[in-house]
């Protein structure tokens, strides 16, 4: 049904991309660098309505904010909107293709607090070819997304790409990254032990949550979603398929 409404929508606005003001929401009259099939919901600005509140209560204007799985730039804007033109925001997206999107979407709103990171997040450094999505995304399993043109991918491990990049302790890490969030927390599992960040996580499926949580757990942390203090029982308890914002708070 969502592909079916993307598909209606991108022909009946066109298929070209474009810098396109948003109408509503929080990023109302900021610009965005997307083809309106992408996503009608980041088009009119309606896109995330879980992670609002979240920054509304979390994000302080002092903070170094690691957007992992940036996109096009859309959580990118509402991190910036709520630092208020302070802090430090480090956007990570591993398509070149998509990384020239979020390039100009920074570019069109003269965000010069972002940086932007054109590598995936992993266990392990490596060179990887995958394939560029229709609304400019991709994943780890080739098996989840349709598309017809491939990219030549940079991985590395957060702790070394931190190390290399000299990059800041974050105060606040967002991770939606298709399925290799248990990766990336491997790869950056000092970092997390030394800065202990915010985390705001996108798990893909149910055992996705279940192996986040076992990892996360060691290191003192809780889960929330919805406004609900996630125990193991209620972990157990859901099903997929499941693919939602967890708040994991430092102990």
């Amino acid at each position: 049904m969502k592909a079916r409404i993307r598909k209606l929508f991108g022909l009946l606005m066109g298929p070209r991309p474009r810098v396109h003001s948003i109408p509503f929401g929080p990023l109302r009259n900021k610009k965005i660098y997307m083809a309106p099939h992408f996503s009608p919901r980041m088009w009119f600005g309606i896109n995330e309505p879980s992670l609002v509140p979240l920054c509304k209560q979390y994000i302080k204007p002092s903070f170094t904010i690691f957007d992992i799985g940036a996109h096009v730039g859309y959580t990118t804007l509402l991190f910036a909107h709520f630092l208020n033109n302070s802090g430090t925001i480090h956007a990570f997206e591993i398509l070149p293709f998509t990384a020239d999107f979020l390039a100009k979407t920074v570019e069109a709103n003269n965000l010069s607090q972002v940086t932007i990171h054109r590598v995936g997040l992993g266990v392990k450094k490596e060179i990887i070819t995958l394939p560029i999505g229709q609304t400019a995304m991709t994943s780890m399993n080739p098996k989840q997304i349709e598309g017809t043109e491939h990219e030549t991918c940079m991985v590395a491990p957060l702790d070394d790409y931190k190390k290399e990049a000299a990059l800041p302790n974050p105060d606040l890490i967002k991770m939606d990254i298709e399925g290799a969030e248990i990766d990336c927390l491997m790869g950056g599992i000092n970092l997390i032990a030394e800065s202990r960040p915010i985390m705001f996580i996108a798990f893909h499926s149910h055992q996705l949550l279940v192996d986040g949580v076992n990892l996360l757990s060691e290191f003192g942390y809780t889960f929330h979603r919805k406004q609900e203090t996630l125990t193991r029982e209620k972990i157990n308890q859901l099903q997929d398929p499941f693919n939602e914002n967890i708040l994991c708070l430092p102990g």
